[in-house]
């Protein structure tokens, strides 16, 4: 038996000789493909990072001149002031396509615009981050924003149609608050068989939530009404 397996051993050797001098080119070709195409992807990694953490950076930088333009007097800020850091964040936004300092300048953009009492625009900034980064937290949290933006504009129904987002998407710590502005804003336009229904809704499911405090002193007035 042991005789067997040895005369295999040697027949397959030539074998293998023939076939690695036949393909050695081959072979060789694809293994530098495969070094070239490694070594790319790890290049490529390597500056996708370095540009990503530039761009938040920047971002950071810019949110710190956003909260000292938000601390100073209003009366005193030039427009200057607010046209270059919208500028500036605006290029962010466009350097740093789907990435994460592009979603926080859009953020900043629309807060940039509530600050100066630009309902429509900021409600456009919130909506597009939204749009553009739907699995992000930052998008429910956009969606609320542009629904006071929406409010403040006094249009109910678009404001309604984002609190509904924000339900819809699931994110719990948020929930509350969009369901009791949906209650709110169902109350405010008469339909208080629909707030008693958003409240009942609110104080089921997040019992411990302040919201839910507030919720509880809503349905109290309006049973007062009766």
């Amino acid at each position: 038996m042991p005789p067997v397996v040895q005369e295999r051993e040697v027949s397959t050797t030539p074998r293998v000789e023939r076939f690695f001098s036949r393909f050695r080119w081959v072979i060789l070709g694809t293994l530098l493909l495969v070094i070239a195409v490694l070594t790319g992807f790890f290049t490529y990694q390597q500056r996708e990072a370095a540009l990503l953490d530039k761009g938040t950076y920047e971002v950071e930088q810019l949110e710190e001149r956003f909260a000292r333009l938000q601390t100073s007097d209003r009366e005193q800020v030039g427009d200057e002031e607010v046209l270059s850091l919208e500028e500036d964040l605006k290029r962010v936004v466009d350097t740093y396509r789907k990435a994460y300092p592009s979603q926080r300048a859009m953020y900043l953009l629309g807060h940039l615009a509530f600050w100066q009492e630009d309902w429509d625009d900021a409600s456009i900034w919130f909506d597009r981050l939204a749009k553009e980064f739907p699995r992000s937290y930052l998008a429910a949290v956009a969606l609320l924003d542009a629904a006071a933006a929406r409010e403040n504009l006094g249009d109910t129904s678009g404001a309604t149609t984002r609190y509904e987002k924000v339900i819809e998407a699931g994110f719990s710590v948020l929930k509350p608050r969009a369901l009791f502005s949906l209650g709110r804003l169902k109350e405010s336009s008469g339909d208080r068989e629909g707030a008693r229904q958003i409240y009942t809704q609110l104080l089921e499911d997040y019992p411990s939530s302040q919201w839910s405090h507030l919720a509880r002193d809503r349905m109290i007035f309006l049973q007062l009404q009766e």
